[in-house]
């Protein structure tokens, strides 16, 4: 995992060093997780759904046909009987897109990638627990991080020769973590079959600065 932490920065930062067109974009992304039990009495009604919220700020990058973005992503997790749970990431994605323009200054793409999640802190009832505070081990500190796979469209409007905004609306997959696998592994043992699935949409809007024709 450290191995391919350490090659998603350096793509990240070869990516800025040799970019054509640098920016800042900020996201939001409600998330629905469901759970599945094949025994209604292994798990309550007020357990089988819990949704969670995200948001982000990461600044970004384009080289040809690739947008490369480096941030801090946040979520909120509510559950029925469960307190809230606020955590941290940093954040690493890349997108691949391919430019269609209508007008001059006006171009639609559609753009599909992922971003990995690397768990920073998490906050639950005034308590907080930081990823160096877990044990020392790089499986351990993992646990948490996330990938999400996300497809979807975008767009960006040139205000000027330079400077654009560009918007997204993708759809995101959450892949099930370490901690989550291991919880789903722990269900037989329980007498009952247990199954989790996060997803949904996220709306990005970004403004950047064009150094050439892309």
């Amino acid at each position: 995992m450290k191995k391919a932490v350490c090659a998603a920065f350096l793509a990240a930062a070869s990516g800025f060093l040799s970019a054509q067109s640098v920016g800042v974009l900020a996201d939001l992304q409600p998330v629905f997780t469901y759970f599945d039990s094949s025994l209604s009495s292994g798990i309550t009604e007020q357990m089988k759904k819990a949704d969670f919220f995200s948001s982000g700020l990461s600044a970004f990058a384009d080289i040809p046909y690739l947008e490369a973005n480096i941030g801090f992503a946040a979520t909120r997790t509510s559950a029925p009987d469960t307190p809230d749970t606020n955590k941290q990431y940093l954040r690493l994605g890349f997108l691949a897109k391919y430019p269609l323009y209508l007008l001059r200054k006006l171009s639609l793409f559609p753009a599909a990638g992922f971003d990995y999640q690397i768990f920073t802190k998490a906050t639950q009832n005034g308590n907080t627990v930081k990823r160096a505070e877990l044990p020392d081990s790089g499986a351990d500190r993992g646990a948490a991080d996330y990938v999400i796979i996300k497809a979807g469209l975008g767009a960006d409007l040139m205000l000027t020769d330079a400077v654009f905004i560009r918007g997204y609306f993708l759809y995101g997959f959450f892949l099930n973590n370490k901690s989550g696998r291991d919880a789903i592994l722990t269900m037989p043992a329980l007498d009952y079959e247990f199954k989790g699935f996060s997803h949904g949409p996220s709306a990005r809007i970004a403004a950047g600065y064009r150094f050439g024709i892309l």
